[in-house]
């Protein structure tokens, strides 16, 4: 428990800092030398990045929230139920307000090889996968008796987040501290969401990964 709320406060002060960073243009020089290299990456399979990077949009973790909402239902699992619903609608209205805030311009239209709309700060498929994709993780481990498959489990989940957010800079469409930002405000809401899930049933996490 201590360990989540320690997280979580780390996870908003190195957020803090980035955006005074990208607020003050700070961010801006590892932002431009990393970019070049970024798409290079993306221009050798821009069409499996675009696949990619699909699979963290809005409707697509939609789908991934029913399919999960389903199986819960069928083993009657109401507050896991809950949880996941809360993630996603924390992490879909925190990156909106969030972009409208800061109201961050993306890179320059003519190196993307993807496509995007609105601000770029912060990352709203990194920040909805790494939200949705933990907490889903965190739901499913205590039902795994094996801590070798819990930690195969966290693994799985974690090349998914990491593969959704590095194929938004891949593709070009984002700025390498637009996915720091939705990295750390991921784990803020997903620890936020089984933060409250624990204390309203405390046994759900009694075998958790920490």
């Amino acid at each position: 428990m201590k360990n989540k709320l320690l997280l979580i406060l780390i996870s908003l002060i190195t957020f803090s800092f980035l955006s005074i960073m990208v607020i003050g243009n700070f961010a801006n020089p590892f932002n431009f030398a990393t970019e070049r290299l970024m798409i290079t990456v993306g221009n050798l399979s821009p069409s499996f990045w675009n696949f990619v990077t699909k699979l963290g949009e809005t409707e697509s973790i939609l789908i991934f929230t029913i399919l999960a909402t389903i199986v819960f239902l069928v083993y009657k699992k109401p507050f896991e139920i809950v949880a996941l619903l809360s993630s996603l609608a924390i992490g879909v209205i925190t990156t909106w307000t969030l972009k409208n805030l800061y109201q961050i311009e993306r890179p320059a239209e003519w190196f993307w090889l993807g496509s995007a709309g609105g601000f770029s700060f912060p990352s709203g498929h990194t920040l909805q996968a790494t939200a949705f994709f933990l907490t889903l993780s965190f739901l499913i481990a205590p039902f795994i008796k094996k801590r070798s498959s819990r930690i195969t489990l966290e693994i799985i989940a974690g090349i998914f987040i990491f593969g959704i957010s590095l194929s938004r800079v891949f593709l070009g469409v984002h700025w390498i501290s637009d996915i720091l930002a939705g990295w750390l405000l991921g784990v803020v809401v997903s620890l936020f969401v089984v933060y409250i899930t624990s204390i309203v049933y405390p046994k759900l996490f009694k075998k958790a990964l920490f």
